[in-house]
């Protein structure tokens, strides 16, 4: 590839839930089961994202939440085949819990 050519790609963060149970002392995001300042995005909110997203020539996506108590992966799999089954879009999900040694 030639030195003075770059690429990029148009890609988009969607935070779903801020609910979580770590509590990493790094984590300014995260808000604990049942607080009034947790949520939990609909899925026609993250559909609409997506949308947003494809309509701006993004090709990706990158699906960040705490980790939620109450979603299991029943409720992935389920999230996940519905956005494959509306958008022609990568999926960036699930990576490693990154170790918290100091929880709140």
């Amino acid at each position: 590839m030639p030195d003075d050519l770059a690429t990029f790609i148009i890609d988009r963060n969607i935070n779903y839930s801020n609910v979580c149970l770590t509590g990493c002392d790094f984590c300014a995001f995260y808000r604990s089961p049942g607080s009034p300042e947790g949520y939990l995005l609909a899925k026609d909110e993250i559909f609409a994202k997506i949308r947003e997203t494809l309509d701006l020539g993004g090709t990706a996506i990158l699906m960040q939440g705490g980790h939620h108590p109450d979603l299991d992966i029943a409720y992935y799999e389920d999230l996940f085949r519905s956005i494959k089954e509306r958008f022609d879009i990568t999926i960036h999900s699930l990576s490693p819990p990154k170790s918290c040694t100091s929880p709140r």
